[in-house]
């Protein structure tokens, strides 16, 4: 039987990419800001989705509903990455529904704690937080104004009626580069999540240290959605697979591709274990 995340029992028949204007904003996007702060945590302020931003899109994904922001706080121009201050955060990535999809059929032992690495839009957390509503959740991203005008926002919009409190227990949010994060992140995570955050052949050794620290030795398995090659910047599956092998000390397999248009694959990886 399929799993349905019914965020909103009270929506019905939401179909795919369909748009829904509340109250416009008179906001205009700022430039996305030059200088990044060093990795921090970022304070769970659900404030600012009342405050500016009013246009939502939903997402149908096998009988289930997802929410996210559709008018963006910042203007990041014609590229979707701009290395060094923006690294595509502000995009809802086909690959991110690919695991969305895959979770739902393929659901993982009852993790305690999970991250959702390279957040961007926070989707694959806010299923997390869904399929797991007891578990210790963190949001990761490159950028502080991702998290403060992205993940917070769509967190809110998709989970608020299971933070009886308000503000946003058992959850996290911490900014900054993958080299400089450990510190702020747990010391082991039962499930780490990640989508289109491997293109970068430059990145996939910082992503490699964390999974080799973070990564519960035990019972811990991580999931990589991402194309087979990301053209014009080097990275991809195949790279990563490799790059992964090497270590000598995880395993990594595919568990699901796509042949159609640009060649997709997830990857579940996780520590030897005898």
């Amino acid at each position: 039987m399929a799993f349905r995340f019914n965020f909103y029992p009270e929506k019905e028949n939401l179909s795919d990419n369909a748009s829904s204007t509340i109250t416009p904003s008179s906001k205009q996007p700022s430039p996305l800001p030059a200088c990044l702060p060093d990795a921090k945590l970022i304070p769970y302020d659900p404030s600012c989705v009342v405050t500016l931003f009013q246009k939502w899109t939903d997402l149908t994904v096998d009988g289930g509903s997802l929410s996210y922001l559709s008018s963006l706080p910042y203007n990041t121009g014609n590229s979707d990455l701009d290395a060094g201050v923006y690294e595509g955060g502000f995009v809802v990535w086909e690959c991110t529904i690919d695991l969305i999809r895959y979770l739902n059929d393929n659901k993982p032992n009852t993790p305690t704690r999970v991250l959702d690495l390279g957040c961007g839009c926070g989707l694959l957390g806010c299923v997390a937080r869904r399929i797991y509503p007891g578990c210790q959740l963190d949001f990761q991203d490159f950028n502080s104004d991702v998290i403060k005008g992205f993940t917070i926002p769509n967190f809110h919009k998709n989970c608020y009626d299971m933070e009886s409190s308000g503000t946003g227990e058992n959850v996290r949010f911490i900014s900054g580069d993958w080299s400089e994060i450990s510190p702020l992140l747990h010391q082991t995570y039962d499930l780490i999540l990640s989508s289109e955050t491997i293109y970068n052949t430059e990145s996939q050794n910082k992503i490699l240290q964390l999974l080799l620290q973070h990564l519960d030795r035990d019972v811990g398995v991580a999931y990589f959605a991402a194309k087979r090659h990301y053209f014009g910047v080097g990275g991809g599956v195949l790279d990563f697979t490799e790059l992964v092998k090497s270590s000598g000390v995880l395993d990594c397999e595919v568990v699901w591709s796509s042949e159609e248009g640009l060649k997709r694959d997830i990857l579940k990886i996780s520590h030897k274990r005898k």
